[in-house]
Order: C-alpha cells, then sequence, then structure tokens
C-alpha cells in the first residue's frame, strides 16, 4: 500500500515536469502581437517583418500578413520580454540577409564549395508531359465528333465573329444615346431661348407702363390775360379736380379727359385760367368798341383764352398697347412653361436623364 502511495507521486512530479518543459517549449516557439486595440494574437516564432508588414504562416502554403501600422510595437516588445527596438531590426537583418544571398548569386562571393548545383532539364524530361498533353487532345477530338460539337477553329471563329458583333452592337448604341442626348438639350434650349426672350421684352414693358403717367395730357396750359389788374387782389376762388395719377398694370387706362377753370380778381376785373383745355381755335374778346387781342379797351381788363400752342402728349393710346402686349406676352409666357413642363414628362417617359434638360 505504501508502495502504490509512492509510485503514484512520483508518477505525478514526473507529468508536472513534463508539463512545465512543454509550457516552456510552446512559449519558446510562439510570439506575441498586441493590436493597438488591446487584442493579442499568437503566432509562430518564425516570422518576417519588413518595413511596413509583418508575415507568417500557418499552414504549408497559407500565409498571414499584418500591417505595422495596426501593431502596438512597444506594447508588443514588451509582451515578448525584448529591447526595444528589436521588432524593427528584424526587417533590417531580414533585407540584409537577402540582400546577401543576391550578391552570392549574382558573383558566388563566399558561396560554399560544397552547394548543390541546381538541375537543367530537357527535353527528354518535358516529353512525358507533352505526349500527355497530345493524349488529351486526341481524346477531346473525338469526344467532339461523337457530340456533334464543332472544331477549335470553328469555335474560336464563332467566338470571334460574336466579339465583333458585340463590339458593333455597343458603338450602335453609345451613338444612338449620343443623338438622343444632342436631341432633348436642343429642346430644351430652344425653349429656354424664347422664355429668355419673353422675359427681357416683359421687363422692357414694364418699365415703359412705369415711366408713363397714368391719365393723358399732364400738361397745364395757361391762357393769355391782362397783363395788369388795377383793384383787388389775386386770389383762387375754387380748387381744381383732379383724376388718379397712377393705375395699376392691368387696369384700363384713364382716358376721359378733365378740364377746369380757375377765377381769378374780384368784380369786373376778374379774369380765367384753363386747366387741361381742350383743343379750342383761337378767340377773341372784343370789349366796349373796338380793341385787338389781348391789349384793354377803355380800361377794361380783357381776357383771351387760347390752347397751348404745345398740345400735350396723350399717353392713353401707347399705354393701352403697352397693356395690351403686356397680357399678350404674359399668356405666351404660361404657354412655354406648359409646354417646359410637358417637354420634362416626355423625356421622363422615354428614359433621358434629368441632366440633359439642364444648361
Amino acid at each position: 500500500m505504501w508502495g502504490f502511495h509512492r509510485l503514484r507521486r512520483t508518477t505525478g512530479k514526473i507529468a508536472a515536469a513534463s508539463l512545465l518543459v512543454l509550457l516552456f517549449v510552446v512559449a519558446a516557439d510562439a510570439y506575441t502581437i498586441v493590436m493597438r486595440g488591446g487584442r493579442r494574437v499568437e503566432i509562430p516564432a518564425r516570422f518576417v517583418v519588413t518595413t511596413s508588414t509583418l508575415t507568417y504562416e500557418v499552414a504549408d502554403g497559407i500565409q498571414i500578413t499584418i500591417e505595422l501600422a495596426t501593431v502596438d510595437i512597444p506594447a508588443t516588445e514588451k509582451a515578448n520580454h525584448e529591447a526595444a527596438g528589436s521588432l524593427l531590426r528584424r526587417s533590417q537583418a531580414g533585407s540584409q540577409t537577402s540582400s546577401d544571398q543576391k550578391r552570392n548569386a549574382e558573383g558566388g562571393i563566399n558561396a560554399p564549395r560544397n552547394a548543390p548545383r541546381g538541375r537543367t532539364i530537357t527535353n527528354r524530361d518535358l516529353e512525358p508531359s507533352m505526349r500527355r498533353r497530345r493524349e488529351s487532345e486526341l481524346a477531346y477530338e473525338r469526344r467532339r465528333r461523337e457530340l456533334g460539337l464543332p472544331s477549335l477553329a470553328e469555335s474560336q471563329r464563332r467566338a470571334a465573329v460574336e466579339r465583333e458583333a458585340i463590339a458593333a452592337e455597343l458603338e450602335q448604341k453609345r451613338a444612338a444615346e449620343g443623338d438622343s442626348e444632342k436631341y432633348w438639350r436642343t429642346r430644351a434650349s430652344a425653349l429656354r431661348t424664347d422664355m429668355a426672350a419673353l422675359d427681357a421684352e416683359l421687363s422692357y414693358i414694364r418699365g415703359r407702363l412705369d415711366e408713363a403717367p397714368g391719365f393723358g395730357g399732364s400738361f397745364i396750359s395757361v391762357s393769355s390775360i391782362v397783363p395788369f389788374i388795377p383793384f383787388g387782389s389775386v386770389g383762387a376762388s375754387r380748387s381744381i379736380r383732379t383724376g388718379p395719377t397712377h393705375r395699376s398694370v392691368f387696369a384700363p387706362p384713364a382716358t376721359g379727359h378733365f378740364d377746369d377753370r380757375i377765377r381769378f380778381g374780384v368784380g369786373e376785373t376778374r379774369g380765367r385760367t384753363l386747366v387741361n383745355p381742350r383743343r379750342v381755335a383761337f378767340e377773341r374778346r372784343v370789349g366796349v368798341g373796338i380793341g385787338f387781342s389781348g391789349f384793354p379797351v377803355a380800361g377794361f381788363p380783357v381776357s383771351t383764352g387760347f390752347g397751348s400752342l404745345v398740345q400735350p402728349y396723350d399717353f392713353s393710346y401707347e399705354r393701352s398697347e403697352l397693356i395690351a402686349r403686356f397680357n399678350e406676352l404674359v399668356t405666351l409666357r404660361a404657354g412655354l412653361k406648359a409646354r417646359w413642363r410637358e417637354l420634362e414628362d416626355e423625356a421622363r417617359r422615354a428614359g433621358a436623364p434629368p441632366g440633359w434638360l439642364r444648361e
């Protein structure tokens, strides 16, 4: 019984020692990479470091490359109990080794004398593979004839014809697309030009309507009066009736004529003046006895009234014409906007991109 317990303790010690040795071997054969996010990656101890990458092999023919920009180099060196800068020195050592190998291969410098020479491959070595290739081609030719498939030359000719047809179709499609784009851009440009011309004419007419007065005959003409007033004071006996000075663009013009008379003086010395008179013929009043126009007779004032020698310009006709033309252009502008919306809908239905209608 005592011997059994002793054997058991001895076996446990041996197993613990073996496990410890195995852990040391695994630790010595592994390398820890610490990423910048704190994640740790265990890789084999044999790896290649360049100035920007770290590459290690996980299996035969399977390699993994890590960017050094994602590796926390100081933490990696600390985790592997290495001095600062040892990881980057591996890349320098690797580059030095590769350059030495290249020089040795080119000039044979420091090359070992007993190094094995490379094998030279001759046509005799390639003969088996060439024979298998010919047999495969013959087998394919027999199978092709059995299935009624075209020959290799015929297949190549058909493929060339298909390529040419596809290229021609693609070129035709591109040409049709270019013609379509030109068509839609031309129509859109014509409509934009018409709308710009209408807008310019509308702006001009609006300016003319703002400059013209709102009623006809805006001048005041005063008739000639006797150049002296012997008695009394001068003062207007009534106010002047005036009409509106300006109307809206779409309102009918104020074509009604207005006039008034202003009387001044008292008693027999009263005279009158006409404001905005109509066309009147030259008239002459004669007082007691015979006299001449504009001169008093026997000390009595005589006033002679006549229309203005320069007749006032009547804006009413021009204003009505401008308003009529303005309304006509507004109607045309609304029609062009409707045509533009219809053009957009038509282009959308035809599949034209919206950019073709822009400038």
